[in-house]
């Protein structure tokens, strides 16, 4: 692995697909069904991004600029390298750039560290030398960024910190000379190019670069503790997934709070991976909110992407450096011959990931999707725009029919064998309707929503009105629900409500096209209120006006509100739908259901107030259920709690609701033992049993005084249920055996 190659990055969302074959279809074909009522966010949306290194600026030396590709490829983050040689007083790259020093012996001082005194607060800023990081910055940044802007798309920048062993003096050792490194580099860039970086990558590669999981903490807690601007960290960015796990794990055990400044769980994926680390790395990284990354993997592809996103929910993914000089052996994004005319050429393995990188961008929102056939799968997206993305990795040749999509003009292009970026022409379909392509061969289509095609221009304006409230109504509540229709010849894009002109929250994007707003805002009288509709090609149409009287509240009486199903200690594994019954003596304006106090789903605002929901995201164990009703003039009234067991195996209690109780304090997997620790009153066993995915039990044994140990070093790797017992007292959770 060369770190100063050029990477690329792309973020995804994440979310899952069930396949189920679908006969009678020849040749192979699949019907593929959006459900947009599900989705998965990710902290940071989708952002593509480069490792921005030597190679890239020697390929500019040879084959001239990238920036037009890299647009075209999708890239709106770069990897900045910055070597922990930097602090030094001597300029070695420029010595090398300069023909004065060979390769070879750059290659021996890049990693260089000479202090530049004994005192961490003070920056002695001759004895850090930045030529190469602003070649970098002059060259590739600030003009790709400036490109970008000109799409208006702006980039993102990662500074990554590059360390090797060979060092007599280690950052590694010493956290708050670290920190001093990292305030130093990113004033530069401040000062400079008048920019922070976005994130930091706390090391590259800590595992061969000789860092163990304890200094990456105290150099994150030494730099949150040095300045806020950067607050995100990358880490740890270990060169295989396994070692990745292990090495979080031990950040968080030596610092409980790393979670909260670690924005994305790192990984490369150098060596075996694992189907079991996948989802291991997943789970670790849920139990903090960061994000799964995969950030490098040269001669990776599209295939294993589409593993790393299902198994391993990795919002990130990488393949090589960006460019080379070279024929095309997988490793790089683009080539150029050594010799002759330096052509620029995409790469295989580039072609393909195109398909994603292209037409999903920053801010998009993975959505749930199904397939009738495996040969198919597929991942879909709404941008931040509101235009659906649907990406399909195909195994064969095969016909694809795509329902849930919103009516409209759609661009459908593939990646085979034999074609690059192919375009299939143009298609529309009406609200409701079913979109038909048929992919050629194996490989990547992906299919997007798109403006009317040149020449079939939409000049149709939409047709909206106010429904709610209507012309001359007195409002005497506190909150005012506003509601209209909408409806295009093609498609609605939004609808933005106004009161006396001005504009009530942001545009609403989907049905209900509705708001609440604030009516003890408005002053007693009377208000004029106007609904606008656009459409996807940007027609407009304006609502006629309605007029209310806001008058004194009179409503003091609260609404009634009732969960009738599911039922106390009621038992869930599959998608079930929530019965709330509310009443009110005026009129109920939402309802909104509650999963351990978080909102599940959307208001409601017309009975029957019926809610589908899904446990599979949910943890196993027991859970409360509640409802708020809301009515018209701002009271409110929350439901009793309903209780429900939260179970993913049949057969398996996950969680227990007996007299008595044990507290899970917590459960692990070291050295092939697996240790849970509990708390319970008296001094009665506990016994326990372990269950794997298929629900069969796999181990028991029995603890006391807080403790049952299960000798579990024969398990396969992956994802376990646990339940423990005492008496009628019953507890459950998860353990993650990895080796």
């Amino acid at each position: 692995m060369n770190r100063s190659s050029l990477h690329l990055l792309i973020v995804l969302l994440l979310g899952s697909v069930s396949c189920v074959q679908s006969p009678g279809q020849t040749p192979a074909g699949a019907v593929i069904t959006l459900n947009p009522a599900r989705t998965f966010q990710t902290i940071n949306g989708w952002e593509a991004t480069a490792h921005a290194g030597e190679d890239t600026l020697r390929f500019f030396d040879y084959a001239g600029e990238l920036f037009q590709d890299a647009a075209v490829m999708g890239i709106n983050r770069l990897r900045v390298e910055a070597r922990s040689g930097i602090e030094n007083p001597v300029d070695y790259w420029s010595l090398y750039r300069s023909g004065a020093i060979s390769a070879a012996e750059w290659s021996r001082k890049r990693y260089e560290v000479v202090n530049d005194n004994n005192d961490p607060t003070m920056i002695d800023s001759s004895r850090f030398q930045f030529s190469e990081i602003d070649n970098v910055f002059d060259r590739l940044v600030m003009p790709l960024r400036d490109r970008l802007k000109s799409e208006g798309e702006e980039l993102s920048i990662n500074l990554a910190y590059t360390d090797s062993s060979a060092s007599p003096f280690r950052h590694a050792a010493n956290p708050e000379e670290y920190a001093e490194f990292m305030a130093a580099v990113t004033s530069h860039i401040q000062h400079r190019y008048g920019l922070l970086p976005d994130a930091i990558e706390v090391c590259l590669e800590p595992d061969l670069a000789g860092w163990s999981p304890a200094q990456l903490a105290d150099a994150i807690l030494a730099c949150s503790r040095r300045f806020a601007e950067p607050g995100d960290f990358i880490a740890p960015s270990t060169s295989n997934a396994a070692a990745a796990l292990n090495y979080i794990n031990g950040m968080i055990e030596t610092a409980g709070g790393i979670g909260d400044h670690i924005r994305e769980l790192s990984y490369h994926r150098y060596g075996t991976t694992l189907d079991g680390t996948l989802r291991a790395i997943a789970s670790r990284a849920e139990s903090f909110s960061a994000e799964p990354a995969m950030l490098e993997h040269a001669g990776g592809g599209y295939e294993e992407l589409h593993k790393d996103l299902k198994l391993a929910s990795s919002s990130a993914w990488q393949l090589g450096r960006l460019a080379r000089v070279g024929t095309d052996d997988g490793t790089a994004y683009f080539f150029a011959a050594p010799a002759g005319r330096p052509d620029v050429v995409m790469g295989k393995a580039a072609r393909y990931l195109r398909q994603y990188f292209r037409y999903v961008h920053r801010g998009a929102v993975r959505i749930d999707v199904e397939t009738t056939n495996p040969a198919f799968d597929p991942v879909a997206f709404i941008n931040a725009d509101r235009r659906d993305v649907v990406v399909v990795k195909a195994d064969t040749t095969g016909t694809l029919q795509v329902a849930g999509l919103p009516g409209g003009n759609y661009g459908i292009s593939y990646t085979t064998a034999g074609a690059a970026g192919a375009d299939a022409p143009d298609t529309t379909i009406p609200e409701g309707g079913t979109l038909e392509a048929m992919m050629p061969g194996k490989g990547v289509m992906t299919i997007r929503a798109i403006d009317p095609p040149i020449g079939q221009g939409d000049t149709i304006p939409p047709v909206v009105a106010m429904t709610t409230p209507v012309d001359g109504e007195t409002i005497t509540g506190s909150i005012l629900r506003i509601q209209a229709t909408a409806t295009d010849n093609v498609a609605i894009s939004g609808v933005q409500f106004r009161i006396d002109g001005v504009d009530i929250g942001g545009e609403v994007m989907g049905q209900p096209y509705a708001v609440n707003a604030d009516a003890a805002s408005l002053t007693q009288g009377w208000h004029t209120l106007r609904a606008i509709a656009r459409d996807q090609a940007g027609n407009r149409s304006f609502s006629d006006s309605v007029r209310i009287l806001i008058a004194p509240n009179s409503d003091t009486i609260p609404p009634l509100v009732e969960i009738t199903s599911p039922t106390y200690g009621g038992k869930v594994s599959k998608p079930i739908i929530i019965h709330v019954a509310a009443t009110d003596n005026v009129g109920i304006a939402s309802v909104q259901v509650r999963l351990d106090g978080a909102n599940l789903g959307d208001p409601m605002h017309a009975a029957p107030y019926d809610l589908t929901w899904d446990p599979g995201a949910t943890f196993p164990g027991l859970h409360d259920l509640t409802a708020v009703a809301l009515d018209a003039a701002g009271n409110r009234t929350l439901s009793r709690d309903v209780p429900v067991i939260v179970q993913h195996i049949a057969g398996v209690d996950d969680a227990g609701i007996a007299a008595g109780g044990i507290t899970i304090r917590d459960a692990r997997f070291a050295d092939g033992t697996i240790i849970i620790r509990f708390d319970r009153a008296g001094e009665e066993a506990v016994h326990a049993r372990l269950y794997d995915a298929t629900g069969r039990m796999v181990m028991e044994g029995s603890g006391a005084g807080g403790e049952v140990v299960l000798r579990g070093g024969g398990l396969p790797a992956g994802i376990y249920l646990y339940r423990v017992t005492a008496g009628s007292a019953t507890a459950s959770g998860r353990v993650i055996v990895r080796h």
